[in-house]
């Protein structure tokens, strides 16, 4: 499944042929197209849901001739998410997508009651019913990567991790493999770390990545916190120290903005050609993938941005460097520790390592 996944990147624009070529047993007939809907909460983020939404994109512009797309913004409130997906449940549509930790308990309980349904949650795995299929991500992979990059950057020998929830092995997954890039190039450097406890909140995340450059000296921040992490790119702009953006190349959305200058790289998770991949393979495959699937840098669903600002900051040289790092990962020579696989006290001991 993951070579699938592999082949399907490196050959997206054959998959528009395929798509527009079609066949009538795959739905691609007018009345059987099927519906697709993608329930999400901070979209306008500019990281993760609004990926999600590109997934959604992608889908439009690649499968019309297969599939109808909706999406559903169900806000910020987790306490309506069960009824959110339950009553997604009651329109039929053939495949809904949710994401992250927040949506597993609404999905256990709707996709049992709704077999004829297809449900898609990435961020988060489920894998003991047959009509569910979940995408992790190996962001430790991308996070290494980034965290090399703001070690290089560094002046002080201290950067910034401001996490959106702490206890949730998504986000120690960045935060892990930060800091084991980051050791990779200064062995003393040193993370400091906070959680905002709310991916909504961007004045939080503001609040403590000031604290972070104020108070410790911090100069260099990596915000993982969803929409409050648009208040830590916000705090580095402002104050003059560089950022690290997650999930979507944040430089290239903050374009023509005073914070684009401050984002020197960004962790990529390409949640948009995940969700791409498991409606095409169901829809024009006529497979569901049920399962799980945990995809990195291997299969192209992570990744770091390189840009010119990154060139600027940190040198070719370097750059060469972490490209030489990010291929050592791929083909598996170099492991890097995954929150998913090691024990709480091992976390803790890596951020120990680092404070």
């Amino acid at each position: 499944m993951k070579k699938y996944f592999a082949i399907l990147m490196a050959t997206l624009m054959l998959l528009v042929l395929v798509a527009a070529c079609g066949d009538d047993s795959s739905g691609g007939d007018g009345d059987g197209l099927k519906h697709v809907m993608l329930l999400g909460s901070n979209f306008g983020d500019r990281s993760f849901f609004d990926s999600a939404a590109g997934g959604i994109a992608l889908m439009d512009a690649q499968l019309s001739d297969y599939v109808t797309t909706e999406i559903v913004d169900v806000g910020p409130d987790t306490t309506v998410y069960t009824s959110a997906v339950l009553d997604a449940s009651d329109q039929n549509p053939d495949i809904i997508i949710v994401g992250t930790f927040n949506m597993n308990t609404p999905v256990r309980e709707a996709a049992p009651a709704n077999p004829d349904i297809n449900y898609i949650i990435f961020d988060d795995a489920i894998d003991d019913l047959d009509n569910v299929y979940s995408i992790l991500f190996k962001v430790n992979e991308g996070s290494f990567l980034a965290g090399m990059i703001g070690a290089e950057a560094s002046e002080s020998g201290i950067i910034g991790f401001v996490g959106g929830m702490d206890n949730t092995p998504i986000i120690w997954d960045f935060l892990v493999g930060y800091i084991l890039g980051a050791q990779y190039i200064n062995p003393d450097i040193q993370v400091i770390v906070a959680y905002t406890n709310d991916f909504t909140d961007p004045a939080r995340g503001k609040e403590l990545a000031l604290a972070m450059i104020n108070n410790n000296g911090a100069d260099v921040l990596f915000g993982v916190a969803g929409l409050s992490g648009m208040g830590v790119i916000e705090a580095g702009a402002e104050s003059g120290v560089w950022v690290i953006g997650v999930d979507g190349d944040q430089a290239a959305q903050y374009e023509g903005r005073p914070e684009q200058e401050w984002i020197i790289s960004s962790s990529l998770k390409n949640v948009n050609n995940a969700i791409f991949y498991a409606v095409q393979r169901t829809v024009v495959d006529g497979t569901f993938p049920a399962g799980h699937d945990i995809l990195g840098l291997e299969q192209g669903a992570v990744g770091v941005v390189i840009d010119d600002n990154t060139r600027r900051v940190v040198g070719q040289e370097f750059i060469d460097k972490v490209l030489a790092a990010e291929e050592e990962i791929r083909s598996g020579s170099r492991q890097v520790a995954s929150a998913w696989d090691i024990s709480e006290a091992e976390v803790a001991a890596i951020v120990a390592s680092a404070s």
